[in-house]
């Protein structure tokens, strides 16, 4: 279950994301191409939707930026972010895992 917190981090998230790709004069499909995800998955993160897998070193790199820049929020990360990004690389090891 979402807390309204995770919402409204989710939101301003998505907000960060289309000001990242405005500033780099990028297209949500030149984004989604470089994701490799559907325009519409994109826009849906744009408009708040949470992210999941591990996007974000792609993200990052089609922004021309760092992960770091990416949750960094007027100089401080934003743990909500951090924290889920790090539930996703563990459950991503884990699936690793089990396929050896």
């Amino acid at each position: 279950m979402r807390t309204k917190r995770f919402e409204q981090e989710s939101k301003a998230f998505g907000i960060k994301l289309k000001h990242l790709r405005v500033r780099a004069d990028l297209s949500i499909e030149d984004v989604a191409k470089a994701v490799q995800i559907a325009p519409t998955t994109y826009r849906e993160w744009e408009n708040g939707r949470a992210i999941t897998g591990l996007p974000y070193k792609t993200l990052a790199r089609a922004f021309g930026v760092t992960v770091a820049h990416l949750f960094d929020e007027g100089g401080r990360l934003k743990s909500v972010d951090i924290m889920e990004a790090v539930s996703d690389i563990d459950e991503a090891v884990k699936r690793i895992k089990a396929l050896l």
